[in-house]
């Protein structure tokens, strides 16, 4: 990576003390550890910050990955807002990407470690243990810091799921996606990729351009989230059609919607209605208004079953979720609710109601 002259603009660093103590001691160097040593730093507290910067990123990410949050959401945080992606582009004189490449990423946290933590300590923590009212922290070579307070910020390393399925298998046939950093080890061969949302799809098609032939295999449909303008395009207008839908549907009620999977669908119905399967919208009412619960798997289903987008399906569902909050069931009633959502639905400019759609 060609990158120009970077100027300092470090911000100061309070001095640990000579007794080999600090106030806070951090454990781990990516991005939530490194916001943790700014946003301490920042108000003068004597901090020291073990590991290496970025190492999950550098060794456990697939080379020609791209990160899919937002650009205002891939900042590192720090609070006094020096130290933005916008500014380390701006330094290195790199062109601004559209979505940003994964060595970029790593590129800007190891700077924005040298401006918040250039004393930073990459031996590797072996133990912590309460003493004296804090915490004495072992390290690699037997050295011995004492902290008042520890902040473990150790990353997803050691947390990734491993289907039982596969255990006793040996390595060299299954291994997990956070293994890899470079595809090019599996050009030739067969592979197939357990699963279906973002890690999985991607790893597909960094297999596929590296010449594998792949195969993914997974329950339910798949989980690719659009480009980031897209995306936070189609989750603001959802966020304003539900405000909007709640004002004028359910009269001054106070509504909240999850948007999650089929698994947490079938888990809500399992413990508060006793059904264990999914299902694609659930209602629970509270005495100020309630809650509704959604499974996008299901919406991407009946999207591509009756011919119109994800974002209809999810407003329709909302507003069913929605009418049920007010006291509405259609499970019970001699027809009002069907009625309420018909009438609704056409001021909506939604192109069906799910109990008319049921019914046809």
């Amino acid at each position: 990576m060609e990158t120009g002259k970077l100027r300092s603009n470090r911000m100061n660093i309070v001095v640990n003390r000579p007794d080999n103590s600090c106030d806070v001691a951090i454990v781990g160097a990516g991005p939530y550890g490194l916001a943790a040593a700014a946003h301490l730093r920042a108000v003068n507290v004597s901090v020291r910050v073990f590991g290496e910067a970025m190492s999950f990123w550098r060794r456990h990410m697939p080379s020609g990955m791209k990160l899919r949050s937002p650009w205002i959401a891939t900042h590192i945080a720090d609070p006094l807002g020096r130290y933005r992606l916008d500014d380390y582009f701006g330094e290195t004189g790199l062109p601004l990407p559209e979505l940003l490449p994964v060595e970029n990423f790593i590129g800007y946290g190891t700077w924005f470690q040298d401006q918040v933590a250039p004393d930073l300590d990459t031996r590797t923590v072996v133990r912590v243990t309460p003493r004296d009212g804090g915490f004495r922290i072992v390290l690699e070579d037997g050295e011995n810091v004492f902290a008042r307070r520890v902040v473990m910020a150790t990353g997803l390393l050691h947390h990734e799921h491993r289907p039982a399925q596969f255990d006793g298998l040996p390595r060299s046939l299954v291994s997990h996606s956070c293994e890899h950093t470079d595809s090019a080890q599996f050009r030739g061969r067969r592979v197939a990729v357990i699963g279906r949302g973002q890690s999985a799809c991607e790893s597909a098609a960094l297999l596929h351009e590296a010449g594998a032939d792949v195969e993914i295999i997974c329950h339910g449909h798949l989980v690719w989230n659009a480009d980031p303008g897209t995306r936070g395009a189609l989750r603001k207008g959802l966020r304003s059609f539900f405000a909007g839908m709640v004002k004028r549907v359910a009269r001054g009620r106070e509504i909240a919607c999850l948007i999650t999977d089929d698994r947490e669908l079938r888990r809500l119905n399992r413990r508060f209605r006793g059904a264990n399967y999914s299902t694609d919208v659930l209602s629970f009412p509270s005495d100020a208004g309630g809650e509704i619960a959604i499974s996008v798997d299901r919406a991407a289903a009946q999207a591509a079953e009756h011919g119109h987008s994800i974002d209809e399906e999810l407003r329709i569902l909302m507003l069913h979720g929605a009418l049920h909050l007010t006291g509405l069931d259609h499970e019970t009633d001699a027809g009002e609710m069907a009625a309420v959502e018909a009438r609704w639905r056409k001021r909506l400019g939604l192109p069906c109601g799910l109990i008319e759609r049921a019914r046809a």
